[in-house]
């Protein structure tokens, strides 16, 4: 189930590549194996979730892998779901999948109990740095691959994502229902990008003249460069920004 699941999210990308390269042969063949994996793939499913047929109950790797290639089918949504929250196979440098597929399932409030619960034993340790496992007798003790839920919580948490290629334009959606506060800077090849929240208030740093979609929680007022910009779903003063937009969500 995770060989077969890389394979299909390496194919993903191949046929990216082949069309932007205008490849159309490839596209074909690249089109037509992803099909008979994801025909295959679906053998591997049970009532229980996707499961190799060598081992006995179904992993939390091989099902997240599932979810973030494109494999799982809505309706298997909440038996993975149930999968990703209940089985700890997956090694510190796999965690990042697990959490992955957990806030693609819009499921980020378990994803960060499950950074609570999976990395205590590093954030309680004297020391600085991440385990290569989750023991702090194996393995070495610094090891970039554990790191995973750093881009978990920048990208997903706080949702500060490129919304299209070299950050050309950003989109900022965060998930305001997970903390009452949020800081968190991103470096992009534009400069970086800054959000400090709070319940109260907040603020946001772009580069200049980068366009940028911000969510924002119902009703919230909107200040840029220091004059009001926007309150009760209208744009102020001298209107909407060609750089900014604002969109308003529930939280």
């Amino acid at each position: 189930a995770i060989e077969n699941a890389w394979v299909y999210w390496a194919l993903c990308a191949a046929e990216n590549m082949a069309e932007l390269l205008q490849k159309a042969a490839d596209q074909s063949w690249i089109a037509q194996r992803k099909a008979q994996i994801a025909d295959g793939y679906q053998t591997l499913w049970t009532k229980d979730g996707f499961k190799s047929g060598d081992v006995r109950h179904p992993d939390d790797r091989a099902n997240a892998l599932a979810v973030s290639a494109g494999l799982a089918k809505p309706e298997q949504y909440a038996t993975i779901t149930h999968v990703l929250t209940e089985t700890r196979n997956a090694s510190p440098y796999m965690e990042f999948y697990v959490l992955q597929a957990l806030c693609e399932l819009n499921a980020s409030d378990l994803a960060a109990e499950r950074i609570k619960n999976r990395y205590a034993g590093m954030m309680g340790d004297a020391g600085s740095t991440l385990w290569e496992f989750w023991d702090a007798w194996r393995g070495t003790k610094n090891h970039a691959w554990s790191g995973g839920p750093l881009v978990i919580m920048s990208k997903y948490f706080a949702g500060i994502t490129p919304a299209k290629a070299g950050y050309e334009e950003i989109r900022i959606d965060p998930q305001y229902h997970l903390s009452d506060e949020m800081h968190c800077t991103v470096p992009s090849v534009k400069g970086y990008i800054t959000l400090d929240y709070e319940k109260r208030g907040g603020k946001l740093t772009v580069p200049a003249g980068i366009p940028a979609i911000c969510f924002v929680p119902s009703n919230a007022e909107v200040m840029l460069n220091g004059a009001l910009y926007y309150k009760d779903g209208v744009y102020q003063n001298a209107g909407r920004s060609s750089c900014v937009d604002i969109i308003e969500k529930d939280v």
